[in-house]
């Protein structure tokens, strides 16, 4: 052996022994800690965060279902469906194959005689079943999906004449659930039309008129401010006219 490699191997061993006492500590340290620190079951699992606009929870369906029949050509065995997804649409989404049961966001509108409606378009022939539970009307699309998450959103209709004060879509499982939320009772009338022969159907749930709202919401009166900074209503305010202040002196001027 060479000079140079004793030279080099004696400096390793140098190192080796400098080290040997900082890497016994540091292992001594570390099995302290992990003896004396447990182990929680909130450490050792995930933390899940929960969205801050979570929809509550759905209503639980109790009851004998009613199912919804269908009136005018929808009820007709003879009406064509449209033809099977080809090869290549089946390559390109495997989502295509359930196109003919997509359900579209809930619409509402007031009827002329002052009853008002919720109506859903779906695209196919869903079988749709109803529920009625304490304070609400439950809808159910089965083997159907709501493609767009805005669709869920809930469609508020406090403010109309109408005994339901909100109505949203859920998706729970392979099914639709269509949650009609009432503020008074009603006993409605339910329906499916056919919209585009053999591809589009619509979900129609007509309410009776009747006195829901007592008042219709206005914009507060607007004015000059008082001096508890509150709209003073009973005087319209002048436009050109200079606004007091402190140091501002009214009445004609000291002979």
């Amino acid at each position: 052996m060479s000079t140079r490699s004793r030279i080099a191997t004696i400096r390793k061993l140098a190192v080796l022994v400098a080290l040997a006492p900082v890497a016994l500590a540091t292992a001594a340290a570390d099995a302290q800690n992990s003896s004396s620190a447990p182990v929680t079951a909130s450490s050792a699992t995930p933390r899940r965060h929960h969205r801050k606009h979570a929809a509550p929870p759905a209503p639980a369906l109790s009851g004998t279902p009613t199912e919804v029949q269908a009136v005018g050509p929808a009820a007709s065995a003879s009406v064509a469906m449209p033809p099977p997804p080809t090869r290549a649409a089946q390559r390109k989404s495997a989502a295509l194959a359930d196109l003919r049961q997509v359900v579209s966001a809930p619409g509402f509108q007031m009827l002329a005689d002052g009853g008002s409606r919720i109506e859903v378009d779906v695209l196919g022939r869903p079988k749709v079943m109803q529920y009625v539970t304490a304070g609400s009307l439950v809808y159910v699309f089965q083997n159907a999906m709501v493609p767009l998450h805005n669709n869920q959103n809930p469609l508020v209709t406090t403010f109309f004449n109408t005994p339901v004060a909100a109505a949203r879509l859920r998706q729970v499982g392979q099914d639709v659930q269509l949650v009609i939320d009432l503020r008074a009772s009603a006993t409605p009338q339910a329906r499916i039309i056919e919209l585009v022969p053999g591809q589009v159907l619509g979900l129609q749930v007509d309410f009776p008129p009747g006195t829901y709202v007592t008042a219709s919401p206005r914009d507060p009166a607007r004015g000059p401010r008082s001096q508890s900074g509150a709209a003073d209503a009973s005087r319209p305010a002048s436009r050109g006219a200079t606004p007091a202040t402190r140091n501002t002196v009214l009445g004609p001027p000291a002979p």
